[in-house]
């Protein structure tokens, strides 16, 4: 026996520590979806010795309650801690649609990354009904309709990533640019709908030269004015 994939288990830090027992395994897989608030025992992730991936897919709870807030933080400080991880995929559901987590930073200390998917929930969908309920110029619509450039372009410290994917986050093309430049290994790329309004970062992508998939759907397009790029 190699792997072993396991979904929604382990609810206590002991329960995850016995995993540490399976020695036949030389990789686990954790996957969990699940409320953010309730995603378990983080913080036995880093002394689980074989955890190489993990798959997290949850909802982030309404913009202002604190457990979506403290749950976000609980679970990246865990990913950050996890440095055997191989492969990980975020895809943080925000109900409301305006929360707009920083969370690239937490993961530039995971060193033997070689895959890395994330996927958010796009400025873009700031619409009326957000304007009214929260106001033009309250702080969570200012920060839904922010730029993510600056916090994604701290994953150039991943500089062994072959496969990146990240969906529905305001990047750009000055971000796109600095992943092609600092990540010479990628393999695949994909940057989906992530406000890259212009082609200033193709002669960068360009020069990648192991890429083998490129992935730029909705973008190159005029973008709507929610989204501040």
């Amino acid at each position: 026996m190699q792997r072993l994939t396991l979904s929604n288990c382990c609810e206590t830090q002991a329960g995850m520590l016995a995993l540490n027992s399976l020695t036949a395994f030389s990789e686990i897989n954790l996957r969990y979806y699940q409320v953010l608030a309730d995603v378990p025992t983080s913080s036995a992730w880093a002394q689980l010795k074989q955890l190489r991936s993990l798959h997290i897919r949850s909802t982030i709870r309404p913009f202002g309650a604190s457990d979506g807030v403290r749950g976000l933080q609980r679970v990246m400080a865990g990913v950050a801690a996890a440095s055997g991880l191989c492969k990980l995929h975020l895809d943080f559901r925000d109900v409301d649609g305006v929360l707009r987590p920083k969370l690239f930073g937490y993961l530039t200390g995971l060193q033997q990354l070689q895959e890395l998917r994330v996927k958010g929930v796009h400025a873009a969908s700031i619409d009326g009904a957000h304007l009214q309920l929260y106001g033009a110029n309250s702080e969570c619509v200012r920060r839904a309709m922010s730029s993510d450039a600056a916090d994604i372009m701290q994953l150039t410290a991943l500089t062994g990533l072959t496969r990146l994917e990240v969906t529905s986050w305001t990047a750009g093309a000055a971000a796109a640019g600095a992943l092609a430049t600092g990540l010479p290994q990628l393999c695949r790329l994909k940057l989906y709908d992530c406000c890259i309004e212009s082609t200033a970062a193709l002669p960068a992508l360009g020069r990648l030269s192991h890429l083998q998939h490129l992935d730029l759907r909705q973008n190159l397009r005029d973008v709507a004015t929610a989204c501040s790029c």
